[in-house]
């Protein structure tokens, strides 16, 4: 895994100075492998993981690094990687445009850091992709810069406290793309921004900003929408396999990951490639029928894994490493130490995945597209046929459709509303709920607050921007990266420019994507509409730990700050558990996953 840390400080300042070194001395204290990326005055910027030495990227006269890796933009969409230090001119113009230079010429997954000397600014922006975690905090004077809490820990800079209002949304199970995190005084830098840095002063705004971009050149011919994201996409993955000779493609059956091990099996480097299936004992859980389908018509090896709940002791959860991404502890204590020993045993540096795919190609939301298609053409004829793709989709009639899209109603962004008011909060208090519904703005992304774009777009928008990478706090430090290919920023500006109804063209979810595939994939997974699950196998793993989750949970932080209902908790976790499955997962993830944060917060 690629990790970075760097501290930030005014330049000149020899106590700040002495401060950093050891800052920094503590953290090398604790893994050796750490390499300096940049080491001069106001700025020390450390890095480490698999490839470091080709992910460093440095502005002309020590003014700033680019942190992983970088590729060139081209009109022709075979991307080349950025090699070497960039010049005078290009290091000019990276400062001078704060950034925008980045955005606009290159893409990649990095942080970059780089200073302004007229200005006496420094800058930290994280690339549009999300995909390089990336927090900021301040100790002392020090602008701290980090990706794993891990590590902000071993280098001594650990007492903070928590953020209550952000833990009952996670609790709640509400996606936050709000700035801040789960601990006071620690920022998340958003994907796509810039932090501006001056002595005591931060200043946040967006180069890379997805509600321009959905405004630019829409495409509104199918046809070419269908060509430009074929080639987007098989440029994209071959030019993040290039870097590696041996990669694990996690096959699930769908058709994201499918589309994905297409490209990889075209990769002009032809990596060797095992693919890997997860199963369950659940008819939900179980996809191999789909992947050996998959895996046999690319011809890749096919690796299939029992996800077995005997398994799972989930006491070892809080054996975890600190993260600010508490998400997914259960499943990772499933994957994590199989994958890790699996990549050694193959010598593989990178699992590949379709994650992203859901949000970029447009799975859900399909009831905006005829308000999104008057929006921007009014009532004409296509409108007809829109209704008809949506009524395909959600399984409603022509008529109803029409009528929702001409309720006035429908034109404001209401699917905010509806996510706090759906949210899964069976166990989260009353008072904890309505404080998250009036406070409902604090949960959404600043840049969605506009009514320039469709609301459908804007729902596109926030379930596509920058999934979170997956939470690996059992990860030993030489873990093979997760790369999620499918949110790379070539794609994600190409889709943003498709309109919901183009995307949702001829009555199919990811229907562009379908049909700019349909001829390299099997057709039984490009004509699937079924997703997979796992909600039975949560059930089962909470009723095996079902004395250690009752302890856990009952007398844990989240019931003592009154944002859970013990007695309304306490009743479900009664044996026998209740047959409903998926009640069982809204507490074993967002609820388990939040106490252990709590618990590790406590211990660090």
């Amino acid at each position: 895994m690629h990790r970075i840390f760097a501290v930030i400080w005014p330049p000149n300042h020899s106590a700040l100075e002495t401060s950093a070194s050891v800052i920094v001395g503590r953290l090398r204290a604790g893994r050796s492998q750490w390499r300096t990326a940049l080491d001069t005055c106001g700025l020390i910027a450390l890095h480490t993981g698999n490839g470091s030495e080709t992910r460093c990227h440095k502005l002309h006269g020590e003014a700033g690094v680019v942190l992983g890796t970088l590729f060139h933009k081209d009109d022709h969409q075979e991307f080349q990687r950025a090699r070497g230090p960039f010049d005078d001119q290009e290091t000019a113009a990276i400062i001078s445009t704060r950034g925008q230079q980045l955005v606009s010429r290159y893409w990649g997954q990095y942080l970059a850091i780089f200073r302004d000397n007229v200005t006496d600014r420094t800058f930290v922006l994280r690339d549009p992709s999300g995909a390089v975690t990336c927090y900021m905090t301040r100790s002392e004077g020090l602008h701290i810069v980090f990706s794993h809490m891990e590590d902000c820990v071993q280098a001594g800079l650990s007492a903070f406290s928590v953020d209550w209002t952000h833990v009952s949304a996670l609790a709640a199970g509400v996606s936050l793309q709000t700035g801040a995190s789960l601990l006071n005084d620690v920022a998340d830098v958003r994907a796509g921004e810039l932090l501006e840095l001056k002595a005591d002063a931060v200043t946040r705004s967006f180069p890379w900003n997805p509600i321009e971009i959905a405004q630019t050149d829409p495409i509104e011919n199918p046809h070419e929408a269908i060509r430009s994201l074929r080639n987007a996409v098989s440029a994209c993955i071959r030019a993040l396999a290039a870097d590696h000779s041996r990669i694990i493609h996690h096959l699930s059956g769908g058709l994201d990951s499918a589309i994905v091990l297409s490209c990889l099996t075209d990769a002009p480097n032809q990596p060797h490639i095992t693919s890997l299936n997860y199963y369950t004992t659940a008819t939900e859980g179980d996809e191999r029928r789909y992947a050996r389908v998959g895996a046999e018509h690319f011809g890749t090896e096919l690796l299939e894994r029992h996800l077995d709940r005997t398994r799972v002791d989930l006491s070892h959860a809080l054996e975890a490493s600190p993260t600010l991404t508490p998400a997914g502890y259960v499943l990772e204590l499933l994957h994590g130490p199989f994958e890790t020993d699996l990549a050694k045993h193959r010598s593989a540096t990178a699992f590949f995945q379709g994650g992203g795919g859901d949000g970029v190609f447009l799975l859900n939301g399909a009831e905006h597209a005829p308000v999104d298609y008057i929006q921007r053409h009014g009532f004409k004829p296509r409108l007809l046929r829109v209704a008809y793709d949506v009524a395909r989709i959600t399984r409603r009639s022509v008529w109803s459709v029409l009528a929702d899209s001409f309720d006035g109603n429908a034109r404001t962004s209401r699917w905010k509303r509806a996510i706090v008011e759906e949210m899964p909060a069976a166990f989260i208090t009353a008072e904890v709920v309505d404080a998250l519904k009036q406070d409902m703005n604090r949960l959404f992304h600043p840049l969605l607050a506009t009514s320039e774009v469709p609301a459908g777009k804007l729902w596109h928008i926030f379930i596509s921007n920058a999934p979170s990478p997956l939470c690996r706090p059992f990860a030993r430090f030489e873990r093979p990266e997760a790369v999620l290919p499918l949110v790379s920023q070539p794609i994600y500006e190409l889709c943003l420019r498709i309109p919901t109804y183009v995307l949702l063209d001829s009555g199919w979810d990811r229907a562009i994507a379908r049909r700019a595939f349909e001829n390299r994939l099997p057709m039984k997974i490009v004509a699937r509409r079924s997703k997979g699950g796992v909600d039975q196998m949560m059930r089962n793993i909470l009723e095996d730990n079902i004395k250690f989750v009752q302890e856990l949970l009952l007398d844990g932080a989240l019931v003592r700050e009154r944002i859970v209902d013990r007695a309304k908790l306490e009743h479900f976790l009664r044996s026998p558990l209740p047959a409903e499955s998926r009640a069982s997962n809204e507490v074993i993830v967002p609820l388990f996953d939040a106490e252990v944060f709590l618990h590790g917060c406590r211990g660090s």
